[in-house]
């Protein structure tokens, strides 16, 4: 196992920053293009006037989002040593994505990757039992098959098979 050693931690700090800046740019595009393509203003003013109030927003509305992740995740699951580990792969996960989905310029959320970032490195540590299963309260079992991730796979493969056989266009001729 990495100790968790001060130079890590502050090289997963700087990773952090990284992602920040992968966020900066990656969700700027998105919050400003209607501004800049109704020529409301310029785009130089309009990154400006977004930068402005992601600030003003991080200090005036607080961080639940972050609040309610650190409701959710369990930490006792896994080793306390590990957990920098975790959180340095989630980082890496969700920088890898926002690159990846910028250059194809598929607008997504950095929010999301981040959590799904998050989440991936949490089973690659504790495996696919850290999931946290509920039960439906009837004691039906369609909903263990559901949360089955097998089952899931199964139902996905299975599901889009019918639709390699369609046409992308319908037939005008």
């Amino acid at each position: 196992m990495v100790p968790s050693s001060p130079i890590f931690i502050g090289a997963i700090i700087g990773v952090a920053l990284i992602f920040d800046f992968t966020n900066g740019f990656h969700d700027s595009a998105n919050s400003i293009s209607t501004i800049v393509s109704t020529k409301v203003l310029s785009p130089k003013r309009a990154v400006v006037f977004a930068a402005f109030f992601n600030l003003i927003a991080a200090f005036g509305f607080g961080v639940a989002v972050a609040s309610t992740i650190s409701k959710i995740i369990k930490l006792d699951i896994v080793a306390t040593e590990s957990i920098p580990v975790i959180v340095l792969g989630a980082l890496l996960g969700a920088i890898s994505w926002n690159l990846i989905t910028w250059y194809f310029g598929l607008p997504t959320s950095s929010s999301h990757a981040l959590i799904g970032g998050l989440i991936g490195a949490g089973i690659a540590a504790a495996g696919l039992l850290c999931r946290q299963a509920r039960y439906h309260p009837a004691g039906s079992n369609l909903h263990d098959h559901l949360t089955d991730y097998r089952s899931v796979l199964r139902i996905s493969v299975h599901g889009s098979g019918p639709l390699a056989h369609t046409r992308s266009s319908p037939d005008l001729g």
